[in-house]
């Protein structure tokens, strides 16, 4: 709710100096971060009209309008099942990857948290953990966002891994086999092995 009123207050602080705004439709705004459409009663695509019947302008994100492209390059999700419980496999990922809370997060943040930031937990079931990590493999350091969602599978632990290669959020620079290293390190981690 709060995304929207601040997107509405900035869209119309943008058009409000405009004396005709097609000079936006098709085009983008706000740098680019959201795109301007026009649709209307004679055009292919569904529309809404007012109750005079003019055409009503829509913004939209470019982030939910075009999934794939700068933010990320390739999306991954990896499925690991685990031999340990679901606490024990939160506490040691949380470990390896740096994962700070939210208290900790507020504390050294100046506070500012990024959109993407999450860390839920709910003990014995279930814990989710997203952020910017930076992971060592073999003698390299990479930085990208992680997401590392672990739920309870009877006595044992399922890992769900998301995250890109590639893009402003991802990984750059990784080797051919970095998925396959990821899920060992993540398995080394949690179990307590020693990863390849």
């Amino acid at each position: 709710m709060k995304n929207n009123l601040i997107l509405a207050i900035a869209i119309s602080a943008t058009l409000a100096g405009c004396a005709d705004l097609k000079e936006f439709e098709g085009g983008s705004a706000l740098g680019g971060l959201v795109t301007i459409t026009k649709s209307g009663p004679g055009q292919q695509q569904p529309s809404t009209t007012s109750a005079s019947g003019s055409p009503i302008l829509s913004a939209t994100p470019q982030r939910e309008a075009q999934p794939g492209t700068k933010a990320c390059g390739e999306r991954r999700e990896d499925v690991i099942d685990l031999a340990v419980d679901v606490d024990t496999a939160y506490v040691r990922l949380k470990r390896h990857f740096r994962y700070p809370t939210l208290e900790e997060r507020k504390r050294n943040s100046w506070g500012f948290i990024d959109e993407g930031f999450r860390h839920e937990t709910s003990p014995g079931a279930r814990y989710w953990m997203k952020n910017g990590v930076k992971v060592v493999m073999d003698g390299k350091l990479f930085k990208g966002w992680l997401s590392t969602e672990i739920e309870r599978n009877g006595p044992t632990s399922t890992v769900y891994l998301r995250y890109c290669i590639g893009g402003i959020e991802g990984f750059n620079g990784v080797p051919a086999d970095f998925p396959q290293k990821l899920i060992a390190q993540v398995r080394a981690a949690a179990e307590r092995k020693r990863s390849q």
